[in-house]
């Protein structure tokens, strides 16, 4: 090829051929970043090409610096799918309350229920348990930040500690450990995993990762 002209015109029939697209410009249109930056210049000459089917409704394309190693930038496509939360599930705990017995029972005494509304009343008590729910997350959330504040602060008791605070401490640690097993089988059950057995504690990862 006798100049730069033929080989653009040839990496562009080719990238053609083979329907792939600058993915950086296809997501981002007129406010496309350049990639290489010099004293008194700047251009675009590094590129991800893909097809154009393969990119998800949410993927998203930028530059980033890559420091004193080069005068490029680097290009990060990200691909990444809308997460979608998991399909509610009930807590059969929740079933087993006197309040929410009482609620459903009364439904079921002052309705009529027939083949053709009974849709309508499974989406009442699943908006029904799903609020119980929340109010049972919030109440064990409440209480694994309350006994972490106070376990904290009697820790930062001044050493030598009283026989007295040894003993609220240990107490703190028991009834922590409580707590954050009571929320950990809501965050289980609300999440949908399966990976919890017998034994295994809760990381705050996965409080972070379902805390809403």
């Amino acid at each position: 090829m006798e100049n730069s002209t033929d080989w653009y015109d040839y990496v562009k029939k080719y990238l053609e051929d083979l329907e792939l697209v600058d993915t950086h410009k296809e997501l981002n249109g007129k406010d496309v970043e350049h990639t290489h930056y010099r004293m008194n210049s700047s251009s675009r000459i590094d590129f991800i090409f893909a097809p154009p089917t393969l990119l998800s409704p949410y993927a998203k394309a930028h530059v980033i610096p890559s420091g004193s190693e080069s005068d490029h930038y680097l290009v990060v496509l990200n691909n990444g799918r809308r997460t979608r939360r998991p399909n509610w599930r009930l807590n059969v705990e929740h079933a087993k309350s006197p309040a929410m017995h009482n609620k459903v029972a009364k439904t079921l005494e002052t309705a009529n229920i027939t083949c053709a509304n009974w849709d309508i009343f499974k989406h009442k008590w699943m908006k029904m348990f799903k609020e119980h729910g929340r109010q049972q997350k919030q109440k064990r959330e409440n209480s694994v930040t309350n006994l972490t504040n106070k376990l904290a602060n009697l820790l930062r008791t001044p050493n030598p500690k009283p026989k007295s605070v040894l003993v609220k401490i240990d107490k703190a640690k028991e009834a922590l450990k409580k707590a954050e097993d009571k929320l950990t089988e809501i965050l289980n059950i609300k999440s949908g995993e399966r990976w919890i057995e017998q034994g295994e504690r809760s990381s705050k990862y996965f409080y972070r990762r379902y805390k809403e």
